[in-house]
């Protein structure tokens, strides 16, 4: 006879979503793993506008860590949609938590196999714009929230 194991509850699933983005905060080789199991239409509200940042930031061959993606989204007007340095900090928190080590999804085939689903959101996300004082500024302004916060 099969069991059918309980698939995991509403909160439970939001918390390990939660860890895996964060994760890709916190351990950057994640994200193609990460990126391979998890499309930004599996997730809702600010974690999947945060996912989409995260792909985009790496995508675009930059560093990805809280505040790169906090740059990225303020750039686009929607870094206080997602809740600012405060959200962020608390997934790239939950990332590095235990629950983000069980929820970072492994394979036992090699890398090169596994297909990256990339979707097209991401790819109008990382138009590479110049670089100007007006992102100078930017990076100013969302380092100096961050400083604020931990303050």
């Amino acid at each position: 006879m099969t069991t059918l194991t309980a698939m995991p509850a509403p909160a439970d699933r939001e918390a390990a979503q939660r860890a895996r983005v964060g994760r890709m905060l916190v351990a950057p080789d994640s994200i193609p793993e990460t990126a391979a199991a998890l499309l930004p239409e599996d997730l809702s509200g600010p974690l999947a506008v945060v996912y989409v940042s995260v792909l985009a930031v790496h995508a675009a061959g930059e560093p990805v860590d809280a505040i790169t993606v906090g740059v990225h989204l303020h750039r686009r007007g929607r870094f206080a949609e997602v809740g600012g340095s405060a959200y962020l900090t608390a997934l790239a928190q939950a990332g590095t938590g235990t629950a983000a080590l069980e929820a970072s999804p492994t394979f036992d085939r090699p890398a090169d196999v596994v297909p990256m689903r990339v979707p097209a959101q991401v790819a109008t996300a990382c138009r590479p714009s110049p670089p100007s004082k007006e992102l100078t500024e930017v990076w100013d302004k969302v380092i100096a929230e961050f400083v604020a916060a931990v303050q």
